[in-house]
């Protein structure tokens, strides 16, 4: 939430408020004078977690002498109001208008801007990196290399995974700049926009403890409120999902990541890590119409709003449309809902049935995994291919362990019948020392004592 004065907080629950607008382009400021329409300003998210919405602005100036000229220029956009005998500005966002956003009319003497973007505009060229990835790099190293070269300024240094040491992510080749901090803020659970000061931000849900009264909108729209309590890292059209927890048998409430490059070859390691920055969000979708928001809110913005029976419901703030002078809409947006077989996934815990396919963007390289681990042994087949054709790897590993106390006899069951490659009998320290050799157990050419152990190579 932007910070404003005490008694601008104050004016918002008046009922008869007089909005102000104005725009700065290189220092000079544009008020109602030149500013024919009042800003409509949006910025809508697409997801609850994960995505990297664009701010857009559309007015109307008038340009009596035909001299304004704003294309490729950034125009600071601020909105206010006027009490006191004053006007408190509350800036709104940098805009930068190119030929495509502006139309101009001579013989009205106007220029009418349309879906300006904000900076996020620069961010669509495809991703390149001067980070040397023969050594890993933190989430925080990964966006300033990307501020540096946009020329962009970073408003938080700390946010999730800001701190992570990653090795190479697996990038699709065709990543953009935008793609790649979306992919970022979306293990972090967070969203990444540019802020009303016009500085990329990588934002988690903020509580404000800002509570809307019920004069203050007009229409309320409430769905069931919903908490996520499971997080799923998956390949889009490939069913080889990781689950976390496991161990949920019902009303699962999941989000769903696909084909993210930061975790893809790394998902069964770092699930944890990414569930613990989404597991326990709680929202519930809903819409403020004719809101009299007071221009002060940013998306991930967590407040509360009294409802028809003035109880106080929790809203995130997701998706702002200011289209009128004082009136806007506000929304926390509906998920759409993911399907995934629990069944089939595998987790961290679970490692009984594994099929996994690795495809490795950066080193041209396919594996597919199909692992099965049973009480004393493992199978794992593996294909991979690269430009050099294919490989194919087979393992089968049997692991017999057995406790025994006060006996002398050790009997080893669920046995396979083929060739053991080592046999080895692990003792107590203290019972060790009673243990020697005897008519069955002697020192051989193949049977020898090992530290607190005999070790048999068969």
């Amino acid at each position: 939430m932007i910070t404003v004065s005490n008694e601008y907080r104050n004016q918002l629950n008046n009922l008869s408020l007089s909005p102000k607008s104005k725009i700065v382009v290189n220092g000079v400021e544009y008020l109602g004078n030149v500013l024919k329409t009042f800003p409509k300003i949006k910025h809508q998210s697409s997801s609850l977690i994960g995505c990297f919405p664009t701010k857009t602005i559309d007015f109307e100036i008038h340009n009596f002498n035909n001299d304004i000229d704003f294309i490729n220029k950034e125009i600071e956009v601020y909105l206010g109001l006027y009490f006191d005998n004053k006007i408190e500005w509350v800036k709104q966002g940098i805009f930068i208008p190119q030929e495509e956003n502006v139309e101009t009319n001579i013989t009205t003497r106007t220029i009418n801007f349309k879906g300006v973007q904000d900076k996020t505009q620069f961010l669509n060229a495809k991703y390149e990196t001067s980070l040397n990835w023969g050594i890993k790099h933190t989430g925080l190293e990964i966006v300033k290399d990307i501020c540096t070269r946009l020329n962009l300024e970073l408003a938080n240094t700390i946010f999730p995974f800001s701190n992570y040491q990653f090795s190479q992510p697996n990038f699709k080749e065709n990543i953009t700049y935008r793609g790649v901090i979306a992919q970022l803020a979306e293990i972090g659970g967070a969203i990444a926009f540019f802020n009303n000061d016009g500085k990329l931000e990588i934002k988690k849900q903020t509580e404000t403890n800002y509570v809307v009264e019920r004069s203050r909108y007009s229409k309320i729209s409430e769905e069931k409120s919903k908490t996520i309590n499971t997080v799923v890292l998956g390949k889009d059209g490939i069913k080889d999902d990781i689950v976390y927890p496991v161990d949920l048998t019902e009303n699962r409430e999941e989000y769903k990541i696909l084909d993210n490059g930061f975790v893809d070859l790394i998902r069964r390691e770092i699930i944890g890590e990414v569930a613990n920055n989404i597991i326990g969000f709680n929202y519930q979708p809903i819409t403020l119409e004719n809101f009299t928001d007071g221009f002060i809110f940013e998306l991930n913005d967590v407040i509360k709003v009294k409802d028809r029976n003035n109880n106080e419901v929790r809203l995130v703030i997701l998706d702002i449309e200011r289209t009128s002078r004082i009136k806007s809409t506000i929304k926390c947006i509906s998920q759409e809902e993911t399907k995934t077989d629990y069944k089939i996934a595998g987790s961290i815990k679970d490692k009984v049935k594994v099929t996994e396919l690795k495809i490795d963007h950066v080193n041209q390289k396919i594996e597919s995994l199909v692992e099965k681990e049973e009480e004393n042994s493992k199978k794992i087949t593996k294909i991979t291919q690269n430009l050099d054709g294919l490989t194919l790897q087979v393992s089968n590993t049997t692991k017999l362990e057995k406790e025994v106390e006060g006996g002398y006899d050790i009997t080893i069951d669920k046995a396979l019948e083929r060739d053991a490659i080592e046999f080895v009998i692990k003792e107590d320290i203290e019972i060790f020392n009673n243990f020697y050799p005897s008519d069955f157990i002697f020192p051989s050419d193949d049977t020898f004592p090992r530290g607190n152990c005999w070790w048999n190579i068969l």
